[in-house]
């Protein structure tokens, strides 16, 4: 093992995401989420994002990063016993700061950074708020079921939204109060690569201990 998991003993993957924007002539518009192109793909919306980065004509990527306890050189679907807001898949998130924040937990608080290279072949569902159909997407996640998608694109429920879903899910408070309950202190995003399809849009570049960056 590469150091510590946190007091919880959890392993917790941020991601990285995809802001509105996307790639070339490849999406339309969408207000909640995803949008039905061609032969059944699914994906985003919108105008380039400012962390594309030119390679060559037509072809773009990003960098995104993952906060953990060690360097992730192969990502892999990450399958464990309790359930994640997009369910399997390996997590990333466009955010650095929340990845150093993710990576904080651990004793060894490492942020992997990766190229993203969009794929408009793959299955794409993606979140642009949250909205009643993120809440019951992660609902049914984090109660077990599974989905179609590679990659899903959405805001993170953190530990405290975490806690209002469970509640919800329990039926403690109702899905009006936890819109009332649920505000985040800070912007969140996260990427769920959810099929191996997926995890080859992404290649690694580097690995920084947190006082490193």
């Amino acid at each position: 093992m590469c150091g510590k998991r946190n007091k919880s003993n959890r392993r917790i993957h941020t991601r990285k995401y995809i802001t509105d924007n996307h790639v070339p002539s490849l999406y339309g518009t969408v207000e909640c989420g995803i949008i039905s192109i061609s032969t059944n793909i699914l994906s985003l919306t919108g105008q380039f994002s400012k962390n594309f980065v030119p390679l060559q004509r037509n072809f773009y990527y990003m960098e995104i990063y993952h906060g953990g306890y060690c360097p992730v050189e192969n990502p892999k679907i990450i399958r464990r016993n309790f359930p994640k807001d997009f369910g399997a898949g390996f997590y990333c998130t466009e955010l650095k700061e929340q990845a150093i924040r993710w990576a904080k937990r651990y004793d060894t608080p490492v942020v992997s950074i990766f190229e993203y290279s969009p794929d408009e072949n793959l299955k794409i569902l993606h979140f642009k708020k949250m909205t009643e159909e993120w809440l019951d997407f992660i609902v049914d996640c984090r109660s077990g079921k599974s989905h179609k998608f590679d990659i899903v694109i959405g805001a993170m429920a953190n530990d405290q939204i975490y806690n209002y879903i469970s509640d919800f899910i329990a039926g403690i408070i109702t899905r009006e109060q936890f819109w009332v309950l649920a505000k985040f202190k800070y912007p969140t995003h996260q990427i769920g690569f959810c099929t191996k399809k997926a995890l080859n849009c992404i290649r690694f570049i580097d690995s920084k201990i947190i006082t490193d960056i």
